[in-house]
């Protein structure tokens, strides 16, 4: 089972639901991360200022968001391989495009998955459910998670 901790994200309903329909080939739990262990964080952003809570959690890989600058300065506190998306041209996962339903996901450089598995620099399609309204980073919180877990797309 793959344990995967949200930190403070707002949309989390929304995020753990995109999850599950593109993580089917392996059970995954999903918790808010404060102080615990998890195989995968996602931090889309900081929760209350001031707080610190780098040294309570445990994670392998952190999949943070490129495009809030406090993010940036707190994940670098936490060990972990880190694998940052956002929509600016730095992020190594990135929106290509998007167009109704179907959202278009950039690799910008080559990672691995929790499995060893080697991710090259390429790009895939996510389809978004409908009657599902979801931010960008959402999206991308949600395609680079799959991914890292070794989803097919």
């Amino acid at each position: 089972m793959v344990k995967i901790g949200i930190l403070n994200i707002g949309g989390k309903g929304s995020l753990t639901t995109l999850l599950a329909t593109l993580i089917t080939h392996t059970p995954i739990d999903f918790f808010e991360a404060q102080s615990t262990h998890c195989d995968i964080l996602i931090v889309n952003d900081i929760p209350s200022k001031g707080i610190i809570i780098s040294e309570q959690i445990s994670t392998k890989v952190i999949i943070a968001n490129s495009d809030d600058t406090e993010v940036l300065q707190f994940i670098p506190q936490i060990q972990a391989q880190i694998i940052t998306y956002g929509l600016n041209p730095k992020a190594a996962i990135t929106a290509s495009s998007h167009a109704d339903d179907i959202f278009v996901i950039c690799v910008q450089r080559g990672m691995t998955t929790l499995q060893g598995e080697p991710i090259l620099p390429r790009e895939f399609s996510v389809k978004i459910p409908k009657n599902v309204t979801l931010s960008d980073s959402i999206i991308l919180a949600a395609a680079s998670t799959a991914l890292i877990c070794g989803a097919n797309f």
